[in-house]
């Protein structure tokens, strides 16, 4: 009987070593997800911020292109009516 209740606290025993060492690795699992999600903000922020650029050099692309077409349009109509006066020397 004696040597019954001793095994079983030495199955106790066990069972909360290996129940300290899964808590550690928890812990250090949480640590490292921890430096993950922090990288990973800040690439999203990144991108976020590369995004805000890429719109505002798309709006500068459509403003070039509207005065492109408006240059070119102006042209086309000189050429196709050179006595017709559009502003344009």
């Amino acid at each position: 009987m004696e040597e019954r209740v001793i095994n079983i606290l030495l199955d106790i025993k066990a069972d909360i070593g290996g129940l300290k060492k899964g808590q550690s690795e928890l812990k250090e699992g949480q640590v490292r997800l921890e430096s993950r999600m922090d990288r990973l903000e800040t690439d999203v922020a990144e991108l976020k911020a590369d995004v805000v650029e890429l719109k505002t050099d798309m709006a500068e692309v459509k403003t070039t292109v509207n005065s492109l077409r408006s240059i070119a349009k102006t042209f086309f109509i000189s050429l196709s009516c050179p006595n017709i006066s559009v502003g344009h020397p």
